[in-house]
């Protein structure tokens, strides 16, 4: 999985590299379900693969929102 994109520290070509940067830290939730983690809008619909990102095919979350994906998941509290 993936959680952003960036440049992959080369030359300005458009190619956006995946990358799981984000870090989640849960404490106090021992013994209770946890799902795993989620990434969502660019991270999903590329499948977390490199992605073209130049003028004209630009992915609009990517660019107008964030290089970071959000991230779900559920805690199942036993309630």
């Amino acid at each position: 999985g993936c959680t952003e994109y960036w440049e992959g520290g080369g030359r300005w070509d458009g190619i956006q590299v995946p990358s799981l940067l984000d870090l989640v830290y849960l404490k106090g939730f021992e013994g209770r379900q946890v799902t795993n983690p989620e990434s969502w809008l660019h991270c999903k619909r590329h499948n977390c693969a490199e992605l073209v990102s130049m003028a004209g095919k630009e992915d609009g979350t990517f660019w107008d929102v964030s290089d970071h994906c959000p991230v779900t998941f559920e805690i199942n509290t036993g309630s």
